[in-house]
């Protein structure tokens, strides 16, 4: 079976980051629809300046990511189908 695996930010973190402020979950794949293309990602980045990202507060991106959402990161991929 093929699934989503996902890492979500738990909870935004108040000094040092840890395993508490992530959460791993597997979904289904949901079907590819027009003008979709399903993608495998090879590589993940963790850079720092992901930290400010974590935080609720205005930064050259609109917002802070949002709990229980996935985490921007910087990723290199591989199309595996498109529709």
């Amino acid at each position: 079976m093929t699934v989503n695996r996902q890492w979500l930010l738990a909870a935004r973190p108040s000094g040092m980051i840890g395993p508490q402020n992530f959460k791993y979950v597997e979904t289904p794949i949901p079907e590819i629809r027009s003008g979709e293309v399903l993608v495998k990602n090879l590589f993940l980045s963790f850079d720092p300046t992901q930290r400010g990202w974590m935080v609720d507060r205005e930064g050259y991106l609109p917002y802070g990511t949002p709990e229980n959402t996935i985490h921007h990161r910087l990723n290199l991929r591989r199309a595996m189908s498109k529709e």
